[in-house]
């Protein structure tokens, strides 16, 4: 059985299932690319890396191009109970590191690098740039992936060019990169477009929770919650273990009304 081909105009990111049995409108793969872009682009201003949020955005699902994914996903939502790849149904397929292999061939070793970690990891976590394990971006990097280049055209329309001097952190006097302030770097590259897909995946898959979340709220009401959650934390069972809990909590309180400075907290774990 031959495996099936999809055309631009049918490369999917996500399905959802209607309450009467019927199917919405797919979420087209660009739309998602489009919008976690923009969103991710938004939050990496705040440090002044709205183009390196925007490329994130573009690339990280762009292994969801391949006919092996858009197979899977019709199959597991139900939206395509005849989609079929090899006569068989497809297992996981990988479509994040397609992203992070383009992202080093696009923009090179230095600042394609940095931002591949971030699309590599944006839903297993931050990977380990090298080690034993298949997980490791180095291995990641050198693995085949599925072909994607439906979506080539029109993602390299989109990106916008970037330097690597826009976000690589001068070298020292004593001419030695700052691998502490990299790795705080990526991480906040990493958070930035976690938080964009997820936010539009809600807004297709869970419109109401979507707009729900977008309402303001103050730290007063939230820190009010907070404090009636740990009060029914404290009206539990006076246990061992809950009375050695609320002593903790107590010290920490404590603590908090000092000024800022370094702590230690020793506490039994288990």
């Amino acid at each position: 059985m031959e495996k099936t081909r999809y055309s631009f105009a049918d490369i999917i990111a996500h399905a959802r299932l209607l309450s009467d049995g019927s199917f919405d409108q797919p979420h087209h793969l660009t739309s998602h690319l489009s919008n976690a872009a923009s969103l991710a682009e938004q939050f990496a201003a705040v440090f002044g890396l709205e183009k390196a949020g925007k490329i994130l955005g573009l690339t990280h699902d762009i292994g969801k191009a391949s006919d092996d994914f858009q197979q899977r996903i019709r199959l597991v939502s139900g939206y395509d109970v005849e989609a079929h790849l090899e006569g068989k149904s497809p297992g996981h397929v990988d479509h994040s590191t397609a992203g992070a292999q383009f992202l080093v061939q696009h923009y090179g070793p230095q600042a394609g690098l940095l931002l591949a970690y971030a699309v590599a990891g944006h839903h297993s976590g931050l990977p380990d740039g090298k080690g034993e394990g298949d997980a490791a971006l180095a291995r990641r990097l050198k693995k085949s992936v599925a072909d994607y280049h439906h979506i080539l055209e029109w993602l390299v329309k989109q990106l916008p060019a970037l330097n690597p001097g826009d976000f690589i952190t001068k070298k020292s006097k004593k001419k030695q990169i700052d691998y502490f302030k990299i790795q705080f770097l990526i991480r906040m590259l990493f958070s930035v477009l976690t938080d964009a897909d997820f936010l539009d995946t809600e807004q297709y898959m869970e419109p109401f929770k979507n707009k729900q979340r977008t309402k303001p709220i103050t730290l007063d009401r939230v820190a009010a919650q907070f404090n009636w959650f740990l009060e029914t934390l404290r009206e539990k069972e006076q246990t061992k273990i809950n009375r050695a809990r609320n002593r903790i909590l107590d010290a920490c309180l404590q603590a908090a009304e000092q000024n800022p400075g370094i702590f230690s907290l020793t506490v039994p774990t288990g």
